[in-house]
């Protein structure tokens, strides 16, 4: 093992995160927790990439629940590790496992926090468009117009850090 580069940790995040989409059971297995071997320090940063793929195929095969409960643990891991990237795609995960779990007003307030945070145009990364898109339909059907503005407002207001405290 070299003193520099990505570690192991996060290579197979990498992989598990390239094929969320394309190979669902091929990136849970890259995605599998591993323990740190002995002399190695444990990943924390690449551990919430792990849990975010790991929720992405769980999210898509309908483990709602378990989905929401692993992309929420990384969000607070990339909130408290700075990583801006990473808590965007965890917030915008979130909101849609929010929405799909019978919480549209928490799923509209990630949304505004999320927003808030976005910088530069606002626009999504392409990742994290499709996402959006489901989530936003399922907030169009759940809430009023008023009150999706309204919970975006609260949740531009609280922040992603205000919203997961």
């Amino acid at each position: 093992m070299t003193d520099f580069g990505p570690g192991p940790a996060l290579c197979r995040a990498a992989l598990a995160l390239a094929l969320a989409r394309t190979d669902p059971e091929a990136a849970l297995e890259a995605a599998q927790p591993e323990a740190p071997g002995p002399g190695r320090a444990r990943d924390e940063w690449a551990d919430a990439w792990l849990r975010y793929a790991r929720a992405e195929v769980l999210r898509w095969e309908g483990d709602v629940s378990t989905a929401r409960t692993l992309v929420a643990s990384a969000l607070r891991t990339h909130l408290a590790y700075g990583s801006v990237v990473g808590a965007l795609c965890a917030a915008e995960l979130l909101a849609d496992a929010a929405a799909l779990s019978g919480d549209p007003v928490l799923a509209a307030r990630l949304h505004g926090a999320a927003d808030a945070s976005r910088s530069g145009t606002g626009t999504l990364d392409p990742y994290v468009e499709p996402v959006r898109r489901r989530c936003e339909a399922a907030l169009a059907a759940g809430l009023t117009a008023e009150r999706r503005a309204q919970a975006y407002a609260e949740g531009a207001s609280a922040g992603l850090r205000g919203l997961m405290s």
